[in-house]
């Protein structure tokens, strides 16, 4: 609680005692403190990156070593863009995460969507499996940020020329997004702890751990869960959504 006393007159003989309740405003501050820890570091590394790049680029260095720092500096603020994102959400979780419109959106559509955005520059190849269609009731923008995160989680986890496979499918009147990816796995102790806010599956991984809290959020905001499970040589993340009526239907 926040008290102030305030004086309503010269003498000072009255004034007024007001109380208010901060506990909200506390926490909020302390989200944004904990996310700005995580992030500083991650942060630095691709400006780092892009300015020793800058440095090559203002020598005469041949047109092939040329283009490569050009790339690499380019890869290095796509990731720094990426984590100014996360930084963003994650600070403000509460309210940016909420779903603003809750309309139809196919799941379906939405995955092959993402598979194709981000295929672009991943070395795997990313493979869909979906049921159309398999609409959800809920925010667009938030789900595909939801889903997006799954799948960059596994480039970034999942072995060079591997296959990520993404699928879409109704189970017991829910739609089911899963995101499996070839890489080592996940020890069992450390399932529960993955959607926490600052915990990344591997510490020599870059990322600033917000990735895949973000993902809980979304789904639980969308009266949904998010969850990982075991899988024949790598891992499985899944996000569950209540299916609209109309799309009900065996599993």
């Amino acid at each position: 609680m926040e008290i102030s006393v305030a004086f309503i007159d010269p003498d000072a003989h009255d004034y007024v005692i007001s109380a208010r309740d901060i506990t909200e405003q506390r926490r909020l501050e302390a989200l944004r403190e904990e996310v700005l820890s995580l992030a500083s570091h991650d942060l630095r590394s691709p400006l780092t990156v892009v300015r020793g790049y800058l440095d090559i680029l203002d020598t005469p260095i041949p047109d092939t070593q040329r283009q490569k720092a050009v790339g690499g500096a380019r890869r290095a603020t796509e990731r720094l863009e990426s984590l100014l994102n996360d930084l963003l959400y994650a600070t403000r979780a509460d309210r940016v995460l909420a779903p603003q419109v809750l309309r139809p959106v196919d799941l379906s559509a939405l995955a092959h969507s993402v598979a194709a955005s981000l295929q672009i520059g991943a070395l795997q190849t990313i493979k869909v499996s979906a049921a159309e269609p398999m609409v959800v009731l809920g925010d667009s923008d938030r789900l595909e940020q939801a889903i997006t995160n799954l799948v960059g989680n596994a480039i970034k986890h999942g072995p060079a020329e591997g296959v990520i496979s993404v699928g879409v499918a109704s189970v017991d009147g829910h739609a089911r997004v899963t995101v499996s990816d070839e890489g080592p796995g996940i020890p069992e102790e450390q399932r529960e702890s993955l959607f926490d806010r600052g915990v990344r599956g591997s510490s020599d991984a870059p990322g600033s751990g917000l990735g895949l809290y973000i993902v809980r959020v979304v789904a639980e905001a969308h009266n949904g869960q998010a969850f990982v499970e075991p899988d024949d040589g790598g891992t499985r993340f899944v996000i569950d959504l209540p299916l609209i009526a109309e799309n009900e239907g065996p599993s």
